[in-house]
């Protein structure tokens, strides 16, 4: 099932042109924010993309309806877009601050027993990926079954919870998806700033050893060096980010009748009175 998912949403890449919008758009705020952060600063480059952002959940929910759907057009992607947006932007934002409120609380406990702060980012960092984890489903749980986020991300925890070896597959082909965009990423990167890193490559590791942190921040601070960060990372966006939403899009159609266990109905005990009013037994 899963390795049948990943055929599906390479399909959907090579036959739609429509999933693969997010990817382009997430590719856009990167090259925006490169060039604004070289020619204004930081703080814009940051700004202009953080409020660009927030399209990206609209061009996600329109690729998990052309899936949902099985009809690549534009009709039903605008309408996903569209009627899903608020669902798709509040439950992505709620995962993140479950995620990021249950990592800092653990953190901060471990500050408080006496260990040191690198130790206890480590240990925040470790939670955080756990409860992404189990979480992953949500927003697509939202937008194509039409649940509450709440409900969402409880559906996303049950699913995951009692998973199948199914479920266990999909998850270490994510693995080596994120492990061939690292090296796309890699290879990318030494394209672009081969040049700029040349002097490096040709340094012994005394050499290397005897750089000081102002001397390596310069080096990485460079603008070919910081050009071809950005380009690395929009060339991966444009292929993966759709690879990633389609893929759970996909692997999530075939599980979504899976059954989730609820909890037995209580039975009330009471009795009505004279006027016909139910009066429960505490």
């Amino acid at each position: 099932m899963a390795v049948q998912s990943l055929g599906e949403a390479v399909g959907w890449m090579l036959r739609s042109p429509y999933v693969w919008l997010s990817g382009l758009w997430t590719a856009a705020i990167l090259l925006i924010s490169w060039y604004l952060y070289t020619n204004i600063g930081i703080m814009t480059a940051f700004s202009v993309a953080f409020v660009l952002a927030f399209v990206l959940p609209a061009l996600i929910a329109g690729t998990y309806g052309i899936v949902a759907e099985s009809e690549s057009s534009f009709r039903v992607f605008r309408r996903y877009a569209v009627c899903c947006y608020f669902r798709q932007l509040l439950t992505s934002i709620l995962v993140f601050l479950i995620a990021w409120v249950f990592s800092q609380f653990i953190s901060y406990m471990l500050l408080v027993l006496g260990f040191g702060m690198g130790a206890s980012m480590q240990v925040a960092l470790f939670v955080f990926i756990p409860v992404i984890f189990f979480c992953y489903f949500a927003d697509v749980t939202a937008v194509i079954n039409e649940k509450r986020i709440f409900a969402s991300v409880k559906d996303s925890f049950l699913r995951v919870a009692n998973g199948s070896f199914s479920l266990a597959v999909f998850y270490l082909i994510n693995i080596g998806l994120l492990i061939l965009a690292s090296f796309v990423l890699s290879l990318v990167f030494a394209v672009f700033a081969g040049d700029a890193l040349l002097p490096v490559a040709s340094m012994t590791e005394a050499e290397l050893l005897s750089l000081s942190q102002d001397e390596l921040l310069a080096l990485m601070s460079a603008p070919e060096v910081v050009f071809a960060g950005f380009a690395a990372f929009a060339v991966c966006a444009v292929f993966f980010v759709p690879l990633f939403t389609l893929y759970k899009a996909c692997f999530f159609g075939k599980t979504s009748l899976l059954v989730l266990p609820d909890m037995p109905p209580r039975e009330q005990t009471g009795e009505y009175d004279e006027k016909g009013r139910w009066y429960k037994y505490s």
